[in-house]
């Protein structure tokens, strides 16, 4: 994609460090003005970087950056489409390539990461324009410079006598705020702090939490470990060589110290031996030690499944459990077509992440489970068991077949239905209550040769154990199931729907859809096999509650919005919640499927997961994700981002 690697990724890194002489970087250094003065000319390109002459290879993980208001490190630049068109926008950091980028030396451009031919664009110049992306060329709207005393990152070329600045529009940091250019004021607003590396996350719960370095102590035998991702320096990595370098000091390596000793990983000067060659396997999302046996056997574990602050992480036998796989983007290069780390010179890892091997010595293919059971000693999966299977009185399914052991479900033609839908024939969740699978299979039911005990219904339901045909959307998948209990196995007082309780494993489905944007709505639909992770959740009886709750505002319509969709808002109610600490926010009685203009309830409880974009199949990229399958969510989910909805393949429809 043709960046110059050698300046540019030296003088990054002075500013990680934060070395004054930092003229270089970028541009020669503005003046600062005091708030509300404009400087009286107009900046000049420098041409400081010709003396620079070393630094990591082009596009590597070495020389990508993230760039944040300094007053919330917690937030990143984040590149959005809508409508075709790209633009920057401030959201939490997350570690998706969205949020990754380069500067090219000499050019004085800001490349996206995702697609290195686009770069950050000011249009036509004036104050108050929203920043995009943009085919990169010559032109001064892509010309910009950083200057490290005030923080500020400027358009150098500005045509007009006052210097332009990157400006955060309102002097907001709540997610989703555009990203615009304004006169340069030294106001906090326009404050930026320039990250070099890439952060390593567990694949599970959402992603929160990052290979950190203890104490941020940068001696050689620092242990590393499991915390809360935080935005800081001492989870920021370089993947350079096979090797795993600390950025703000890559002279520091990822070490295991006495190979297969099960001790924990800890930092030491970069010194090429077998126990600081780390390899990482796309197809499984492991972290695996290259050289450390003949079969590369040992990956990178959070020990016993600690996953949480100072959780231990160390190398130990690769096993397909879930602690074991991890969450490494960086930049893609679309002109790559290899989709793995296994050989030597092999630029791009399946997922994202791309590396310099040019002295791997050997072709190594790691050993690691690639099983879709997750194997009998793994360590207990984080969060709460899942719900039961059937309401308070199973009787109230008389209707519908009810299971009180695997021998009577063997001996039904449900047998066959379960082994493919949920990988099994459950051994454990018994009494099972068909009429609880909300969500049928169509084909699957048809092909195990199960006779329903009622007939299929082509109208809004409107009785108990109603089998029907369209539940919110068109789909010729699946059938369905109504309970007046949305929330079933749960039910309020009345037998009527209450909210989900929080911390446990619930059966959903999501069809992509890019009004969704940075968060994911979900349906609750026992019966898909795919299961998410409610964490900290709030309910609420419809969307405008959430906004008077969470806003304070009145819910806000557009043209042909349904009733109290609030879309306008969405992006508010996302970050509100994350600052608000809640995982999910769910909605009882919300008005904006297809039955429910015709006067009966809804048909599903909705769910908003904040941690995944719902414009994509997966909430994220596919592959290994943090969803789990199967009965009771005792399986990992492999999501096939090609689909229009989410899946785990093996399981389900997507066998």
């Amino acid at each position: 994609m043709g960046v110059t690697k050698g300046c540019f990724a030296a003088v990054l890194w002075l500013v990680v460090v934060f070395i004054t002489s930092a003229q270089d970087l970028f541009l020669a250094p503005k003046i600062p003005h005091a708030p509300g003065q404009l400087p009286g000319h107009t900046r000049k390109r420098a041409d400081g970087f010709a003396s620079l002459s070393s630094g990591p290879s082009s596009d590597s993980t070495g020389d990508v950056f993230t760039i944040h208001p300094t007053m919330d490190l917690l937030m990143c630049l984040d590149v959005v489409t809508d409508q075709d068109i790209q633009y920057l926008q401030l959201w939490s950091c997350n570690a998706h390539e969205n949020q990754l980028f380069y500067f090219d030396k000499g050019s004085n451009k800001i490349r996206w990461a995702g697609d290195g031919s686009k770069c950050v664009d000011a249009g036509d110049m004036n104050a108050g324009t929203t920043l995009i992306l943009w085919d990169c060329n010559d032109q001064d709207q892509q010309t910009w410079g950083y200057d490290l005393p005030s923080g500020t990152i400027f358009l150098s070329n500005s045509q007009s006598d006052a210097s332009l600045c990157m400006d955060l529009t309102g002097q907001s940091t709540d997610l989703g705020n555009n990203i615009q250019i304004w006169g340069c004021d030294g106001w906090e607003n326009q404050k930026w702090t320039i990250e070099r590396g890439i952060t390593i996350r567990s694949y599970n719960l959402g992603v929160n939490f990052c290979l950190d370095l203890q104490g941020g102590n940068t001696d050689k035998g620092t242990p590393v470990q499991m915390w809360a991702c935080n935005g800081l320096w001492s989870q920021r990595w370089i993947w350079d060589d096979w090797q795993i370098k600390l950025a703000k000091d890559p002279s520091k390596c990822l070490d295991a110290g006495e190979i297969g000793g099960g001790g924990q990983l800890f930092i030491w000067d970069c010194n090429g031996y077998d126990q600081q060659i780390w390899g990482f396997d796309g197809d499984n999302n492991q972290i695996y030690l290259a050289k450390s046996t003949s079969d590369a056997s040992m990956c990178m574990d959070i020990h016993g499944g600690e996953l949480w602050h100072s959780g231990m992480v160390t190398a130990w036998n690769c096993n397909g459990c879930w602690n074991q796989h991890w969450w490494v983007n960086g930049p893609w290069d679309n002109f790559q077509d290899s989709h793995s780390w296994r050989a030597p010179n092999t630029n791009f890892v399946q997922g994202e992440l791309k590396v310099n091997m040019k002295n791997a010595t050997a072709n190594l293919t790691p050993q690691v489970s690639n099983a879709t059971n997750v194997p009998n000693d793994c360590p207990s999966y984080p969060g709460t068991p899942v719900f039961g299977h059937c309401m308070s009185d199973p009787q109230t399914y008389a209707d519908w077949p009810v299971f009180g052991s695997s021998d009577e479900l063997w001996a039904s033609p449900w047998a066959k239905y379960f082994q493919w839908v949920y990988g099994e024939v459950p051994s454990t969740g018994y009494p099972i209550c068909t009429k609880s699978l909300m969500m049928i299979y169509k084909d699957l039911l048809s092909k195990a040769g199960v006779q329903t005990p009622v007939s299929l219904s082509y109208q809004c339901p409107t009785w108990d154990g109603e089998f029907y045909s369209e539940m919110g959307f068109p789909n010729d998948k699946f059938n369905w199931i109504y309970t007046p209990a949305l929330s079933q196995p749960f039910a309020d007082d009345s037998g009527g729907t209450t909210a989900l309780p929080s911390f446990y494993w619930v059966e959903v489905m999501h069809s992509k859809w890019k009004q969704d944007g940075e968060a994911t709505w979900f349906y609750y639909t026992p019966g898909s096999a795919v299961w998410m992770y409610l964490g900290n959740s709030k309910s609420y009886d419809n969307h405008p509650d959430a906004t008077w709750d969470l806003l304070g505002e009145a819910c806000k319509y557009q043209a042909g919005d349904k009733p109290n969709e609030c879309e306008l808002q969405f992006g508010a109610l996302y970050s509100a919640a994350i600052e608000a600490g809640w995982d999910s926010l769910q909605f009882l009685y919300h008005s904006d499927m297809s039955c429910a203009g015709s006067g009966t309830a809804n048909l599903a409880i909705e769910i908003i997961d904040v941690h995944g974009p719902g414009r994509e199949t997966c909430s994220g990229k596919g592959g290994k994700t943090r969803f789990r399958a199967g009965w009771e969510a005792q399986h990992e989910c492999t999501c096939d981002s090609a689909q229009e909805t989410i899946n785990c393949v093996g399981f389900g429809m997507w066998r």
